[in-house]
């Protein structure tokens, strides 16, 4: 599970700076003014096109490079291409807002050890109002592994199983 606005506002483990994400969402807002004036629309990647030695290999967006711009899962129905003035709605989305009060339902959340997404799924389940939640972890999967690497994927599919049956 992850708190979508919050990865592309602060970065997993909040590492960007309230005066970087202000910086951004300028950016993002002027794009949009530009448009709006008739200027050509302003394309941006979700995932970045070059990696360097900058970014941690574990990060999901390295791993997501790996996954969505190669074989891997690349698909030609999704070219890595979003409109820049669309990071309006994705900065501030909040997925979990109401989570403490809505979401009584059973819970689970599955991450892995290694994901640097894990965070998200920690505090869905922490902030659920239902009394039937829980994280279930894959030792020493990332958040993009649990895509399809079979190691870990055949790790998730028996607890989904047991987890409907008990609770459907």
């Amino acid at each position: 599970m992850v708190d979508i606005g919050a990865l592309f506002r602060k970065g997993p483990g909040d590492v960007v700076s309230i005066d970087d994400q202000l910086a951004f969402m300028t950016q993002v807002a002027d794009q949009r003014t530009a448009e709006a004036n008739g200027a050509d629309y302003g394309i941006t990647g979700y995932v970045p096109e070059e990696i360097d030695d900058s970014m941690p290999e574990n990060s999901t967006m390295v791993q997501g490079h790996d996954y969505y711009l190669t074989e891997r899962g690349q698909h030609k129905n999704a070219p890595n291409k979003l409109l820049l003035r669309s990071f309006s709605e994705v900065l501030t989305f909040a997925p979990f807002t109401y989570i403490d009060e809505l979401l009584t339902q059973p819970f689970l959340a599955i991450a892995g050890t290694e994901a640097d997404t894990i965070e998200y799924s920690v505090d869905a389940v922490e902030k659920a109002a239902g009394d039937n939640n829980e994280l279930y972890k894959i030792e020493g999967a990332s958040h993009v592994d649990l895509y399809d690497i079979p190691e870990y994927v055949n790790q998730v599919l028996p607890k989904l199983e047991s987890f409907y049956k008990e609770t459907l």
